[in-house]
C-alpha cells in the first residue's frame, strides 16, 4: 500500500491505496459536512476508520484540492515495484521516498539491497562500484539520464560517490539485455535518472539540512540540499534546479601487508642456510616472510554537485528536454603510520619462525644483524593524496510524435570528467610518499584475530655500526628521539585523468497495433581518455638507504618542526582488532618533508622530489562506437495464457586506438637496504589500432499467469569491451624493492569479451506481498584476466650506491646485471561460466510494518587461473539482505542488513597468492518524524555494528588487509513545501 496525503483547506487527512486500482474507486459520496457535487475517488482509509469513504471533487470545479503528495518507504517500494511489474525483461529498481529524498546517502549503498546486486567500497566506508550478478564494475554499463556518463576513473567504472543521492530520482538495474537499450554490459545496466519539471508540474520546493558525525574521526560535518521545480504557461514549460553539498571529515585505519619476501624454513625454525647441514622443515619451502605497516588516514571530503532541466511541451506531440550535471568532488588525505621491511634473511632471528598448514609464517622474531651488515629499521610513513573530480555532463532530448503509429525521439549529449584520484594505502604507486627511518628496530610477530600481534620498538640512541647497535636499549616507538631519524624514500606521483564522451541517439517506434510493434535506432560515441602520469621516478630513492640524517636535510625547517617535541598519533587507532600492536608512535607530516627536501642545501636534494611528465607511463585512448537496433515488440495468447516480449537484434562496430610511447630498462642503481632504482631510455612514441563488428541478438518474453503473477525468460549475447585501462600501453615498474621487483603494462591488442546469456524469471506482484525468484547463466568468452609470469630481463649495468659496501659511490659492479620481474599483463584468457539463483520477498502489513528479505546464490568456474582459485573475481557464493521497517502516525523508520559473502578480489596478488575479501555485514538505520505537513527531522545510523574489511592472501592466516572506517550517523531536517 501507497501513503498519499492529500491537504483540503488546510485540513490534513491521509490514506492508503493501491495505485494500480485507483480507477476502479470512483463513487459519490459525502464526507463531514462538506457537499461534493462530482465523484472523484473512493480510498480505503487507514486513519479514520476502515468502513469510511470520502470522495474528492476536481481542483478545476471546487478549487479545493490544494495538495496531494505521495511519499514514504511504502511510496518507493510501490514505485520500484510498478517499474519492475512493466519492464520488459529482468530488472530491479529503487526509487526515491520523496522529492530530493533517496532511500539511502550513497546511490549505490541503496542499490546493494537489489537481489544480485553488490558493491565495492572505497575509502571511508562508502559504496563507490557495482558489481552485478558477480561481474565487476569494469563489465556493467552505468548510464546517467539514458547517456553513458564520462569519468575520473582510469577506466570505464563510473564512481557513484561523484554524485549525491538527493539529485537522483530513480536507479533502475536491467539485468537482461533488450537490443533497444544499448551494449557494453554482460553483467547488467544500471541508469540512474533524475527528476523533471513536468512529472509533476507547479511549483515545488524541498531541502534538508544535517549534521554527520564521523565516530573515527570524532569529527562533524555539514550536509544539505534542495530541489526547485516550476511549471508556466499553463503546464507546457518546466524548469528543475537542484543542488546538494557534503562535508565529511573521515578517517580509516588499516593493517597491510606491503609484500612477501620468499624463504625457506628448515627444522630449527631458522631461515634455510644452503651451506649447512639442516634440512629444510616438512612444508617449509617456497614461505614467504610478511613485511607489514600500520596507517591511520584522516580525510577531508567535499562534494558540491547540481543539475538543472528544461522542459517544453508545447503540445502532446512534442517533449523537449534540455538537462545539465555539474559535480565536484575532493578529497585530500592524509596518512601516518608506520612499517616493518624485512628485506633479507639475516634480519629475522633464527629459530623463531613457526608455520602453519596453510603454509602461513605466524611467528618470527626480527632484528639487526649482529655483525651490523644490515639494519632491521623502524619505517614511518606520511602520505598525502590528492583525490578530486569535475564532471559536466549536457544533454538535449526530443520526443516527438509523428503520426498515430511513428514516433521519434533524439538524444545528444556531450560529457566530460578531469581529475585525480589517488588510491589508498601506504605505498601503491600514487600522491605523495615519505619514509623516515631509524635504524636498529626489533619486531616480533605471533598470531592474533585477523590482524597478527605486532611487537615493534626502536633503539634509544643513534645506531649506525654493530658496536652502537650492541649498545643501545629498546625502547616503544612513540618515545623515539627524532635525532636519530634518517632520510630514505621520497616520493611525488598522480594520474591525471580527462576523459571526454559525445553521443548522438536517434530513436523510432512503429505502432502496427496495441500489441505490436517495431522499434528501430541508430548511436553514435565518440570517446577519448588521457591518463598522464607525472611522478619523480627514479629520483625519488635520492636518499634511499638511511645513510643522511633528516636534520642535516634541511636543519631550520627539522627544528622548526620538532621545537615542541616529536607529535604522534591519537592512540585509538585500530580498535576494531584486538590485536596487540603498537598504537602510539612519532609521526611525520608530509607537507613537512615536502618543505625539507625542497629547502635542503645538498646538491641535487631539491630537485628530486620534482614530478615530471612520463610519456611511458601514459597513455590516450580514442575509441568509437557505431551501433544499429531492430526490435519487434510483441504480445498475443498461448494456451490462453496471455504473452508479450521482444525479439531485437543490436549491430556495434568498435574501433579503438591507443597512443603512448615506450622505453627500454637500461640500467640498475643499487642504494641498499633492499632498494634499488632501473634507469630506462628516451621514451619513443608508439599507437596501436582494433577494430571489431558485433551481432548481437536479444530475445524477452513475459507470460501473465495469473492477475499479478509473471513468468519471464531471456536470452541475449552480449559484449563488453576491455576497459581502458587494459587497453593501455603505459609500461610501468610498481615495485623495485628487491625481491619484489614487478613490471605492470597493458595490452591494446585485447579482444572484447562477449557473453551468452539466459534468465528464467518468476514474480509476484500482490497488494501486500511481492515475491520473485530468478535463475541465470552465463557462458562467457574471452575473459580477460592479468597474467603474470616471472620474466628474467637484463637491465644494463648495475651501479653501487650503497655506503654500506665499502666501495666508492659510482662503481659499476656488473655490465649485465639480470633480475627476476614479476611481469603482469592482461590477456583475453579460457572460457568462464557464471550462474546462480536469486530469491525476493517483500510483505506489508495495514499496522505500518513492512519486511523485504532477498538473496542470491553465486558461482562461477574458470579453467586454468591458479592453484588457489578457479572462481572469477566479484563473485559471492552468497549474499542477503533484510530490512523491516515501521510507518505510520508520522513515524518512520528502517533497520537494514546487508552481508556479502567472501569473493576473490584479486585472482594473482602480492607474491601470486589470491586476495579474498571476508564476508562482511553492515547494519543501518534511519529514523523520521513528520513534525508537520512540510517539516520532517530525520536520524541515521551507517555501519552500526562497526565492521571492518578484511581481506587475506591465499588463507586467512595470511594478512593484505583490514580497514577499519567506524561508525557514522545524521542527524537533520527535512522541508517540503
Amino acid at each position: 500500500m501507497t501513503k498519499i496525503k492529500i491537504k483540503i483547506k488546510n485540513r490534513n487527512l491521509s490514506f492508503a491505496f493501491k495505485k494500480h486500482k485507483l480507477a476502479q474507486c470512483i463513487k459519490y459520496i459525502s464526507h463531514e459536512g462538506v457537499q461534493w457535487s462530482n465523484p472523484f475517488v473512493k480510498l480505503p482509509v487507514r486513519a479514520l476508520a476502515l468502513s469510511s469513504l470520502i470522495a474528492l471533487p476536481t481542483y478545476a470545479q471546487e478549487n479545493i484540492l490544494e495538495e496531494v503528495t505521495v511519499t514514504g518507504i511504502r511510496s518507493s517500494l510501490e514505485s520500484a515495484a510498478n517499474l519492475k511489474e512493466n519492464a520488459d525483461g529482468v530488472v530491479d529498481a529503487i526509487s526515491a521516498e520523496d522529492i530530493g529524498k533517496f532511500p539511502d546517502s550513497n546511490v549505490a549503498e541503496s542499490l546493494q539491497r537489489i537481489t544480485g546486486v553488490a558493491i565495492t567500497r572505497g575509502r571511508g566506508g562508502d559504496g563507490q562500484f557495482v558489481t552485478i550478478r558477480g561481474l565487476g564494475e569494469e563489465f556493467n554499463a552505468v548510464t546517467f539520464n539514458g547517456r553513458l556518463l564520462a569519468t575520473e576513473n582510469r577506466g570505464r567504472e563510473f564512481s557513484f560517490d561523484v554524485i549525491a543521492s538527493e539529485l537522483i530520482r530513480t536507479a533502475t538495474v536491467n539485468k537482461t539485455s533488450i537490443a533497444s537499450l544499448g551494449d557494453g554490459s554482460i553483467g547488467g545496466r544500471v541508469n540512474v535518472e533524475t527528476a523533471k519539471p513536468l512529472d509533476d508540474p507547479g511549483l515545488h520546493i524541498a531541502g534538508s539540512v544535517a549534521s554527520q558525525y564521523d565516530e573515527l574521526s570524532d569529527e562533524f560535518g555539514p550536509k544539505f540540499s534542495g530541489i526547485v521545480s516550476n511549471s508556466f504557461n499553463d503546464d507546457t514549460l518546466g524548469a528543475l534546479f537542484s543542488f546538494a553539498y557534503q562535508k565529511r571529515d573521515l578517517r580509516s585505519d588499516v593493517a597491510e601487508a606491503l609484500g612477501f619476501f620468499e624463504v625457506d624454513v628448515d627444522t630449527s625454525g631458522s631461515i634455510d642456510d644452503p651451506n649447512d647441514a639442516i634440512p629444510i622443515a616438512p612444508g617449509g619451502e617456497g614461505l614467504f616472510i610478511p613485511a607489514l605497516s600500520v596507517l591511520s588516514s584522516p580525510e577531508e571530503r567535499e562534494r558540491y554537485s547540481g543539475t538543472f532541466a528544461l522542459q517544453w511541451q508545447p503540445n502532446i506531440n512534442t517533449d523537449i528536454t534540455f538537462d545539465a550535471l555539474y559535480s565536484h568532488y575532493e578529497s585530500p588525505a592524509t596518512a601516518v603510520g608506520y612499517s616493518i621491511f624485512p628485506f633479507d634473511a639475516s634480519l629475522v632471528e633464527p629459530g623463531s619462525v613457526q608455520f602453519n598448514d596453510a603454509g602461513a609464517i605466524t611467528n618470527a622474531t626480527y632484528r639487526s644483524a649482529p655483525d651490523g651488515s644490515n639494519f632491521l629499521v623502524n619505517d614511518f610513513l606520511a602520505r598525502s593524496t590528492e583525490s578530486d573530480a569535475d564532471t559536466i555532463a549536457l544533454g538535449l532530448n526530443g520526443k516527438f510524435q509523428i503520426n498515430e503509429r511513428l514516433s521519434l525521439t533524439g538524444d545528444i549529449s556531450w560529457s566530460n570528467a578531469d581529475g585525480t584520484r589517488d588510491d589508498t594505502g601506504s605505498d601503491d604507486g600514487s600522491g605523495r610518499f615519505f619514509v623516515v627511518g631509524v635504524r636498529g628496530a626489533e619486531a616480533t610477530i605471533s598470531p592474533g584475530d585477523e590482524v597478527p600481534n605486532l611487537s615493534f620498538t626502536g633503539p634509544d640512541s643513534l645506531v649506525t655500526d654493530a658496536a652502537s647497535l650492541a649498545a643501545a636499549n629498546q625502547i616503544p616507538l612513540d618515545q623515539l628521539d627524532p635525532d636519530n631519524f634518517r632520510a630514505h624514500f621520497a616520493r611525488d606521483s598522480s594520474f591525471v585523468i580527462d576523459d571526454e564522451i559525445f553521443s548522438i541517439k536517434l530513436d523510432g517506434l512503429f505502432e502496427f497495433d496495441e500489441e505490436t510493434s517495431l522499434q528501430f535506432g541508430f548511436d553514435f560515441t565518440d570517446r577519448e581518455k588521457e591518463s598522464r602520469a607525472i611522478n619523480n621516478n627514479p629520483t625519488n630513492c635520492f636518499f634511499c638507504g638511511y645513510n643522511t640524517a633528516l636534520r642535516d636535510v634541511n636543519p631550520e625547517v627539522f627544528d622548526a618542526f620538532f621545537a615542541n617535541g616529536a607529535p604522534t598519533n591519537d592512540p585509538d587507532i585500530l580498535d576494531a582488532t584486538s590485536a596487540n600492536i603498537a598504537r602510539s608512535f612519532v609521526t611525520f607530516d608530509a607537507d613537512f618533508l615536502e618543505e625539507l627536501y625542497a629547502g635542503s642545501a645538498i646538491p641535487g636534494a631539491s630537485d628530486a622530489l620534482v614530478p615530471l611528465f612520463r610519456p611511458a607511463e601514459s597513455t590516450v585512448v580514442e575509441e568509437t562506437v557505431i551501433g544499429a537496433y531492430f526490435q519487434a515488440n510483441l504480445a498475443g495468447e498461448l494456451g490462453g495464457i496471455p504473452w508479450n516480449g521482444n525479439a531485437g537484434v543490436r549491430f556495434a562496430y568498435t574501433e579503438s586506438e591507443s597512443i603512448g610511447a615506450q622505453n627500454q630498462i637500461i640500467g640498475r642503481i643499487d642504494q641498499g637496504a633492499g632498494n634499488q632504482t632501473f634507469l630506462r631510455s628516451e621514451a619513443t612514441p608508439v599507437s596501436f589500432s582494433n577494430e571489431y563488428f558485433d551481432v548481437l541478438p536479444s530475445f524477452n518474453i513475459n507470460f501473465t499467469l495469473d492477475d499479478g503473477l509473471y513468468l519471464r525468460a531471456a536470452w541475449s549475447q552480449s559484449l563488453t569491451r576491455p576497459t581502458l585501462t587494459d587497453l593501455s600501453t603505459a609500461f610501468s615498474i610498481p615495485s623495485t624493492n628487491v625481491g619484489l621487483e614487478s613490471i605492470s603494462r597493458g595490452n591494446p591488442e585485447l579482444d572484447p569479451i562477449r557473453a551468452d546469456n539466459f534468465d528464467l524469471s518468476l514474480e509476484y506482484f500482490g497488494d501486500r506481498v511481492n515475491a520473485s525468484a530468478a535463475v541465470f547463466y552465463k557462458t562467457i568468452d574471452g575473459f580477460v584476466s592479468n597474467v603474470t609470469t616471472p620474466t628474467l630481463i637484463d637491465v644494463g649495468p648495475s651501479t653501487d650506491q650503497d655506503p654500506n659496501n665499502n666501495i666508492p659511490d659510482g662503481t659499476v659492479t656488473d655490465q649485465s646485471f639480470f633480475v627476476e620481474f614479476d611481469a603482469t599483463q592482461p590477456e583475453n584468457s579460457d572460457n568462464a561460466d557464471v550462474y546462480g539463483l536469486e530469491l525476493a520477498g517483500q510483505y506489508l502489513w495495514d499496522s505500518g510494518w513492512g519486511m523485504l528479505a532477498n538473496i542470491t546464490f553465486a558461482d562461477s568456474s574458470v579453467d586454468g587461473l591458479t592453484e588457489q582459485t578457479s572462481t572469477l573475481e566479484n563473485i559471492s557464493d552468497v549474499s542477503w539482505n533484510v530490512s523491516a521497517f515501521y510507518e505510520n502516525y508520522g513515524f518512520s523508520t528502517r533497520l537494514s542488513v546487508n552481508n556479502r559473502g567472501d569473493y576473490v578480489q584479486t585472482t594473482v596478488g602480492e607474491s601470486g597468492f589470491t586476495e579474498v575479501v571476508d564476508e562482511y555485514m553492515q547494519i543501518d538505520f534511519t529514523a523520521s518524524y513528520e513534525v508537520s505537513d512540510s517539516l520532517t527531522v530525520f536520524f541515521e545510523g551507517i555501519n552500526l555494528g562497526d565492521e571492518a574489511l578484511f581481506v587475506y592472501s591465499g588463507t586467512r592466516s595470511r594478512l593484505q588487509t583490514f580497514e577499519e572506517n567506524g561508525r557514522r550517523f545524521a542527524l537533520g531536517i527535512r522541508g517540503s513545501f
